[in-house]
């Protein structure tokens, strides 16, 4: 989760309950393959957000990453996205590394 953030508690503190409110970006989960690399990008919003709106800020991360599908979540509804295939899809169940 979040590689690469170092978050003292003073800045833990500052963000507060809002972590989308942060100043600095970065990834909310990060799934790694067995190997270590980036597997997918998990983008959570709130749950009174539609998950789309972390859409372009979400291909970023995971171009950044060199990892080829994100999740786009708001802890209802979940979209996964092939960023080689096109736009984002419903789904009703995460898939799995096969």
């Amino acid at each position: 989760m979040e590689p690469s953030v170092a978050l003292s508690e003073q800045a833990f503190d500052e963000i507060g309950e809002s972590f989308e409110k942060s100043s600095k970006g970065f990834v909310d989960f990060l799934m790694l393959n067995k190997r270590g690399y980036p597997l997918i990008v998990l983008e959570a919003k709130a749950e009174n957000k539609e998950p789309l709106v972390g859409k372009e800020q979400s291909r970023r991360y995971a171009c950044s990453l060199d990892s080829r599908f994100v999740i786009l979540s708001n802890g209802n509804i979940h979209y996964f996205w092939d960023l080689d295939r096109g736009n984002p899809s419903i789904i009703t169940f995460f898939p799995t590394p096969a």
